[in-house]
């Protein structure tokens, strides 16, 4: 499930504006559900994930990612207390000190940074430095113009509560479009903006203006079984989500070897 949470310009009145399910996740999936909205948002708050900084990009053009996107901080701090931990740095360490006022300004992130080459045995935070220091010391930087959120809690404790409801038939949701109305039904659950009364009105004001009889329209979302029953655009088991679900499973598990390998090496240095 993708889904984004929403704020006023201000960063005020959050509320959950879309879930979707998706076969995958990736750029393509992300770039569809980001062009679903109208607009063009002003702050994007993620974690450092390929496929939602690719849909950005794909979505609003080249560059999107730098303009928009606000890295979680909530996830860069996890990421680098974990690497501080494991250079097993103490807790009233200087450098963990500094690192707490890191992400809120350039001079802060340059404090930070500056620290970092003049200690020794630093194997796991100079890389995670090296690795996001040019990224963080820009965002650092642009901070304090950005409306004021810089994780994405909300949206996973959003999710948390879809996928509670969601779970116990999660067998049965195979097609797609079906599945995206129920998500609907249950996004505006949370909302509190359902109302059973407004909802019988309306399928009784369509019975009626129709004599009666429900239309068939509802059948342009059936999933059409042909020889190859996995054959459908609505289905989420299709043969070519199955294709794209082994691709970026293959491409995650590559990334992770990548990663255990450059532990490794650093480790055995």
């Amino acid at each position: 499930m993708l889904a984004a949470y929403g704020y006023d310009a201000d960063g005020k009145h959050g509320r959950l504006v879309k879930v979707d399910a998706n076969p995958t996740g990736g750029t393509a999936g992300w770039a569809e559900f980001l062009r679903s909205k109208p607009g063009r948002p002003i702050h994007i708050v993620a974690d450092q994930d390929k496929g939602i900084i690719g849909g950005v990009v794909a979505a609003f053009g080249p560059g999107a990612d730098q303009d928009l996107i606000h890295h979680c901080e909530h996830h860069l701090r996890t990421n680098a207390g974990d690497a501080l931990d494991r250079d097993k740095l103490a807790p009233g360490d200087d450098l963990r000190r500094l690192f707490r006022d890191a992400l809120t300004s350039e001079a802060d992130w340059d404090a930070f940074e500056s620290a970092v080459p003049g200690r020794e045995g630093l194997r796991f935070v100079r890389a995670w430095v090296d690795r996001w220091g040019s990224k963080l010391r820009v965002q650092a930087s642009r901070r304090a113009g950005r409306p004021p959120v810089y994780a994405n809690g909300a949206v996973e404790s959003a999710l948390a509560q879809v996928r509670n409801l969601m779970q116990p038939r999660m067998y049965s949701y195979k097609n797609r479009a079906r599945t995206n109305r129920m998500l609907e039904l249950v996004r505006l659950s949370l909302l509190r903006a359902d109302d059973s009364a407004a909802y019988t009105a309306a399928i009784r004001a369509q019975l009626v203006s129709h004599a009666g009889h429900l239309q068939r329209e509802y059948r342009a979302v059936y999933d059409k079984r042909g020889l190859d029953p996995f054959e459908s655009r609505h289905s989420l088991w299709s043969s070519a989500t199955q294709k794209a679900m082994a691709e970026t499973k293959r491409r995650r598990a590559a990334h992770r070897a990548m990663m255990a390998a450059r532990a490794a090496a650093e480790s055995s240095r």
